[in-house]
């Protein structure tokens, strides 16, 4: 199958800066194949609920209605289906970086899915782990291949730096990316991607990877895909003078803006004021290389919806602050 076509309005035309991300768990988005249904219940939390690569083809018309430019979609990987009850719906378990997990769809309906989008002029972000992979992932269940993982036990200290690029995060077999076996590996996993057709990437868990890491793969990347490719890391920390870096040396064009959802929800979830809004402004357009190309939200999935953390609901307000332009 061919890859899409360029988006309609193209990327240098329309910078990222002047994007407006919509993200969706695939998931949990819309079921349009009722084939693809093995293993789901709806009425399980932790089970797969059905949506698939169909449903954001059917939806597409419905994002762009809704002002979104651009497309951030969770992991199609292969997941693992099951452990401790919980299915990899999310799709941050995988065991197979090069399918499409069946309970989504296939690589064609893939590149469908992204033909679509940029028949309707957007773009696509596409999600990918490279910190950790299931247990279930053969490069886990082969003792030749030990090496490529750490192997020092969970992360028992979240502000240990140490920890964070040489531990497990929940259990998850955690990649060395310090092995040039692994980070060739990896390597070889973006640059397949990156050539899938879509537009960017959202790096997870950027944190838990040595920045020497990331500084080669961004590269690699973009010598691949082009300077117009999005990389946008997440950082899951509320202190901007820890993302700034990421930013500055590591070629990463962006990170999810943290230390800001903090500061908007404080303002307009919890009764807050703005001066908490405006001091956060002052203090990340110093701190931040490029701040008008972080991304600014008020919730995603790892965190609580807005309107449920909120005691003074101004959710209008408070995506105005995520849309307006930083300076």
């Amino acid at each position: 199958v061919p890859n899409p076509s360029p988006p309609l309005a193209d990327p240098k035309e329309r910078d990222w800066r002047d994007d407006v991300i919509y993200f969706a768990m695939t998931d949990r988005f819309q079921d349009s194949d009722p084939t693809n249904n093995h293993d789901v219940d709806k009425s399980n939390i932790h089970a797969w609920h059905g949506g698939d690569l169909q449903g954001l083809i059917d939806k597409a018309d419905y994002v762009k209605d809704t002002g979104a430019t651009a497309l951030w979609i969770t992991p199609p990987m292969a997941n693992q289906k099951t452990f401790v009850d919980t299915d990899g719906y999310h799709g941050y378990w995988p065991v197979d970086y090069y399918s499409i997990d069946s309970h989504l769809g296939d690589m064609d309906k893939f590149k469908e899915m992204v033909g679509t989008y940029h028949d309707k002029g957007m773009k696509v972000i596409l999600d990918i782990p490279l910190n950790h992979v299931a247990w279930e992932h053969p490069h886990w269940t082969d003792p030749s291949k030990a090496d490529m993982f750490h192997h020092n036990g969970d992360v028992t200290d979240w502000d240990n730096d140490w920890q964070q690029e040489n531990c497990s995060i929940f259990g998850l077999p955690d990649w060395a990316q310090e092995n040039p076996k692994t980070e060739q590996y990896l390597m070889d996993v973006g640059k397949f991607w990156a050539q899938s057709g879509v537009d960017g990437f959202r790096l997870d868990a950027v944190r838990s990877v040595p920045k020497e890491f990331w500084t080669k793969f961004n590269k690699e990347i973009h010598d691949v895909a082009g300077d117009d490719f999005l990389l946008i890391g997440e950082y899951y920390h509320g202190d901007a003078d820890r993302l700034a870096p990421y930013q500055r040396d590591t070629n990463m064009n962006s990170l999810v803006d943290y230390p800001m959802y903090y500061r908007i929800k404080e303002a307009f979830a919890k009764g807050g004021s703005m001066t908490q809004v405006a001091d956060g402004l002052s203090w990340t357009n110093n701190v931040y290389p490029e701040p008008e190309l972080m991304g600014l939200f008020m919730d995603n999935h790892d965190t609580q919806r807005f309107l449920t953390d909120s005691l003074h609901r101004k959710p209008r307000s408070a995506w105005g602050c995520t849309i307006g332009p930083r300076r």
